[in-house]
């Protein structure tokens, strides 16, 4: 049944052979081809870079006290290399204290490549850490519409997404 076999529900939607993509792109690491795939149903990609900024690889909430609490360390950041945890709550940068509203531009105010120092609370435990900052440039994507699409391109749009 398409139910328990992916490629064929997406080959039986599309009524054609998607075997290529499967083997290169689900079962293998290959990088998708966003502008090979997307143009055969007349869309683009379009992807810019915003500024880079300074990058630490923690995503932080406010706790009940307005306090920085990591809610997660992303793989392979340079929070991750200097063992900060989820649930670790950022107390100080350099020796200044931050809330939840001022951590992001005290951090923006030291430079990548240098290391800081970051107090934390773990638990009721108060922690010095060290960690050295890097530079990131994030992407925004986004799909686009390509001009003069064939009739074809427009039929297989409309069966993915419906009439436009």
């Amino acid at each position: 049944a398409p139910r328990d076999n992916p490629r064929k529900a997406v080959e039986s939607i599309a009524k054609s052979d998607f075997a290529e993509f499967f083997d290169a792109n689900v079962r293998g690491v290959a990088e998708l081809n966003y502008p090979r795939y997307l143009g055969q149903a007349g869309l683009g990609i379009d992807i810019s870079r915003q500024p880079a900024s300074i990058y630490i690889g923690v995503d932080v909430d406010r706790n009940e006290n307005n306090l920085a609490r990591i809610r997660r360390v992303l793989p392979g950041s340079p929070a991750e290399k200097g063992r900060l945890d989820a649930g670790d709550v950022i107390v100080a940068i350099e020796n200044t204290r931050v809330t939840a509203d001022t951590f992001t531009n005290r951090l923006h105010e030291h430079r990548s490549g240098v290391k800081l120092q970051l107090t934390v609370l773990r638990g009721e435990r108060l922690l010095e850490m060290e960690i050295t900052p890097i530079n990131y440039q994030e992407e925004a994507w986004a799909v686009t519409q390509i001009q003069n699409r064939t009739p074809q391109q427009n039929a297989l749009r409309n069966a993915l997404f419906g009439p436009q």
